[in-house]
């Protein structure tokens, strides 16, 4: 490649000859360099056939030899500068290009280079040495650089041109293996997403098993990034919500309100832990109490507790709660010696009776599984962790990039958070994708379920994680909701028939009704509906159970 001889007070011309046109779009960036007709000097000055670009010119270079800029032509000083000019250009551009076989670090490369070229003082047509290096990267490479990423390498050059410049300490960038390999470093304090691959076997139509490498993102791993989340943290572990007369969210479903799994063994209220089966006082009613429950009423944290009240070592327990705000609460400084022999529940008409199940789980069993001791290097137990109740729903179903949706289907597992209001729930980046199985495999969504069961058994039980909000470790608890699906897997979950048999209810044993028709004394044909359902038996449900107890075992037969 030539470059132009013409220069008018040293600036580029505009002519055919001189200029340089420029398109970028949405996918490529291509620059055309004119150049003047070596068989007609006077080219130059009108008409001008185009030339090859830069591509074609950095693929005519030579790989292993170097660039000699002091190797000039001194019969003609003219066109030696401009040979200078396109040397530089063509080196830059080549070099780029080669940057992925060279195993040196590319920051080394790029100081030796600019310290041998800013000996030339010739940049033509471009008006410095950093606008020519810019259009090796942009038009120099088969990189196909879109538009967006070229703004986003300027503004980083242009950031870090500005650190440098209010930086008072020696300025340095990091190595390409600290950015590349920065999160499998030992000392990498950010968390990072390791995908498992796991072996799962199914069974296809014909019985035959096959086993299968899946990768998979396990629901624990997202859970740990989003505990981690100082924006996100907040929003994953509401109260069970109380409020009367309102149902806008799934806290305030019966689920959430009553299931053990979903109410929350402890909260944090400012610098104090405060745990179910505490005593502690109230700074706006006498007495003291126990708290037995924890929830939100009308955007309001309260408390249930049962008071009591001491009389010579015995202990009288009222037996109805009342409500206590969370903001009233004070840790008991008294310990009190509670035993089955010294504590009593006081009944409505004020007769004393054996401690009931309530009050007995309270002082003696209730949170005892969910407490994980924090010891010290001797194994002293210091404290207990704090726990996080962090509820989860599935999502399950198949797709298709195909416009018919019947060939070549995904069948995966996505995950969401049930505590996020509805607003953020519903971003696509609080969806956690689990995995996918393509249909041609022979696998589907089922076929992962055996190997997401070890871990959400793990998160029920309770992992340990550290927590943005607290600024700690806490007791992370994650039970399932729910699971959305449509009504043929939710039968495959619950191993019962699909919607068209005699049975189509996931939760009972009600048989669908059969129509019938007949004709009546005038011809008229009418659709009777027999009812062939009948109550639920003991016996019936033995048969049921023999049955499928037969079909399994065939199947356990053909599989060997």
């Amino acid at each position: 490649m030539k470059g132009c001889n013409h220069r008018e007070n040293n600036t580029p011309t505009l002519d055919a000859a001189g200029a340089s046109a420029m398109a970028i779009d949405e996918d490529t960036v291509e620059i055309d360099y004119p150049m003047e007709d070596e068989t007609n000097e006077s080219a130059s000055l009108g008409e001008s056939e185009p030339i090859h670009d830069i591509d074609h010119v950095i693929s005519n270079f030579d790989a292993d030899e170097p660039l000699d800029l002091s190797d000039t032509n001194e019969s003609d000083s003219e066109s030696n500068e401009n040979q200078d000019d396109e040397d530089t250009l063509t080196y830059l551009g080549h070099r780029m290009e080669s940057l992925g076989s060279h195993s040196i670090d590319p920051s080394e490369l790029a100081s030796a280079d600019i310290e041998r070229l800013m000996g030339r003082s010739g940049t033509y047509p471009f008006p410095n040495i950093q606008s020519m290096v810019l259009h090796a990267l942009v038009n120099g490479d088969h990189d196909m650089l879109l538009e967006r990423m070229i703004k986003k390498i300027l503004y980083a050059i242009t950031a870090i041109l500005e650190v440098k410049a209010h930086s008072g300490d020696q300025f340095e960038l990091p190595k390409l293996d600290a950015i590349i390999n920065f999160q499998q470093r030992k000392s990498n304090s950010v968390p990072s997403f390791p995908t498992k691959k796991m072996n799962v076997v199914a069974v296809d139509k014909k019985g035959n098993r096959k086993e299968r490498e899946v990768e998979l993102n396990l629901p624990s791993d997202h859970i740990r990034l989003f505990v981690a989340n100082p924006k996100k943290s907040k929003m994953l572990s509401p109260l069970p919500d109380h409020t009367p007369g309102e149902l806008v969210h799934s806290r305030q479903g019966l689920k959430w309100k009553h299931h053990p799994m979903f109410a929350p063994p402890m909260i944090v209220h400012g610098s104090l832990d405060f745990w179910i089966g505490d005593v502690v006082k109230a700074i706006d009613k006498p007495g003291s109490f126990v708290l037995s429950e924890f929830f939100t009423m009308s955007g309001k944290t309260k408390a249930k507790a049962f008071s009591f009240q001491s009389d010579c070592g015995t202990f009288l327990f009222e037996q109805a709660p009342i409500e206590l705000s969370v903001d009233s609460l004070l840790q008991h400084s008294h310990q009190y010696n509670f035993a089955m022999d010294n504590c009593f529940t006081v009944t409505e008409n004020n007769t004393r009776s054996a401690l009931s199940k309530l009050h007995e789980s309270l002082l003696f069993s209730n949170s005892a599984n969910r407490k994980r001791p924090v010891l010290d290097p001797n194994g002293s137990i210091l404290g207990y962790y704090p726990v996080k109740i962090v509820p989860i729903s599935f999502f399950t179903d198949d797709t298709s990039a195909n416009i018919s949706k019947q060939y070549n289907k995904l069948d995966g597992w996505s995950m969401y958070f049930a505590g996020m209001p509805f607003s953020e729930r519903s971003k696509t980046e609080n969806v956690c994708y689990v995995s996918a199985v393509l249909g041609s495999s022979g696998l589907n969504a089922m076929d992962l379920v055996p190997a997401l069961v070890d871990d959400l058994l793990s998160l029920e039980r309770g992992v340990l994680m550290y927590c943005a909000d607290q600024g700690r470790m806490v007791l992370v608890i994650a039970p399932i909701l729910f699971i959305s699906a449509d009504n043929p897997r939710h039968a495959e979950f619950c191993s019962i028939k699909m919607p068209s048999s005699n049975y189509p209810c996931r939760k009972c044993y009600y048989r669908k009704k059969k129509a019938a028709s007949t004709l009546d004394e005038a011809g008229v044909v009418s659709r009777i509906i027999e009812d062939r359902s009948y109550p639920y038996h003991r016996a019936q449900h033995m048969i049921w159970k023999e049955r499928e107890e037969e079909k399994r075992n065939k199947r356990a037969f053909m599989q060997i």
